[in-house]
């Protein structure tokens, strides 16, 4: 029977290594001394008390050992701190950008308020809202066109400029007709003035009957002037209201 080496208990002859500790047996071990035992007492011990002997001390636990061809787990070093070599470029370190501060008695911009958004006056006027593709909607955006339908050759802008407006088209309509009667009227006026004053200004009494009948030529010109008025302030209104007398004469489809 031998016995181990490292923590001194009994192995068998066909083991190799220790079932206690684990380390390897060598057959030729001697056996462990056999701890000694205490020192009895120098004087007897007195009568009726029994004598104690003193346990053997306890062997010290034994450290596991590492089995041979067993894994051992790779140590992992300490991080090495890396050091800079004497000499080699160091980047330099950016300081952290510095706040302008502003001088005493140095000029500041003002700072902007941000847009006042206009308020409705109560009881101011409110432009009434119109769906898109109705009449009124037609009306309030194209009451522009509708003016300049009334100022003489200007009508031919609204002809061309807005012929896919309804509103636009119907002044355009009155105000074309209104210039070619203005035209006539005028041509009709030169006519009937040479004429007149070719048979009237040969004596005294046809030259006052020759002032009179221009002059009341001259005031039936006013009603187109008067006509154009009405038709301005129709389409300023968003109205398709017909002129007096002309209205109902269509050109423009």
């Amino acid at each position: 029977m031998a016995f181990c080496g490292n923590c001194g208990n009994q192995v068998a002859d066909d083991k190799t290594f220790c079932t206690h500790c684990g380390a390897a047996v060598n057959a030729a071990s001697a056996p462990p001394v056999a701890a000694q035992p205490a020192a009895a007492p120098a004087g007897p011990a007195p009568a009726g008390q029994p004598v104690y002997q003193q346990a053997p001390a306890a062997p010290p636990p034994a450290q596991p050992q590492q089995q041979p061809g067993a894994y051992q787990a790779p140590v992992q070093p300490p991080p090495v701190q890396p050091q800079q070599q004497p000499g080699a470029y160091q980047a330099p370190v950016q300081p952290p950008p510095a706040q302008p501060q502003q001088q005493p008695g140095a000029y500041q911009a003002p700072v902007q308020p941000p847009p006042v958004q206009p308020q409705q006056q109560p009881g101011a006027y409110q432009a009434p809202l119109y769906a898109a593709g109705t009449p009124q909607a037609d009306a309030q955006a194209n009451k522009a066109m509708g003016v300049l339908a009334y100022i003489g050759p200007l009508v031919f802008v609204t002809i061309f400029a807005a012929k896919e407006s309804p509103f636009a088209r119907y002044h355009a309509n009155q105000g074309l007709v209104l210039l070619i009667f203005s035209v006539a009227y005028g041509i009709i006026y030169g006519i009937l003035s040479a004429l007149l004053a070719a048979v009237f200004l040969y004596s005294l009494s046809g030259l006052a009957v020759y002032g009179i009948i221009t002059t009341l030529l001259g005031l039936l010109s006013l009603a187109f002037l008067v006509l154009a008025i009405i038709g301005i302030v129709n389409a300023v209104q968003g109205k398709c209201k017909p002129l007096p007398i002309i209205g109902k004469i269509n050109i423009l489809k």
